[in-house]
């Protein structure tokens, strides 16, 4: 595997030693904090652009499967 396909759902579970491991799964959380940080910032600063995330609301919701 590599590792774009990390996150394209090519593969259910990665096994890695611990290092590896820990610092994919750090990288990805503090990346994943960041972009919705960052999103919701350009979002709420006019009141069109609220507008618009409120009707885009149920597409950030987490789908159950």
């Amino acid at each position: 595997m590599e590792g774009h396909d990390l996150f394209e759902g090519a593969v259910d579970v990665v096994v890695a030693d611990g290092f590896t491991g820990n610092i994919v799964l750090k990288t990805s959380e503090a990346l994943a904090r960041s972009i919705f940080r960052l999103l919701k910032g350009e979002l709420m600063k006019t009141p069109i652009r609220k507008a618009g995330a409120m009707l885009c609301k149920p597409a950030f919701k987490p789908c159950t499967l």
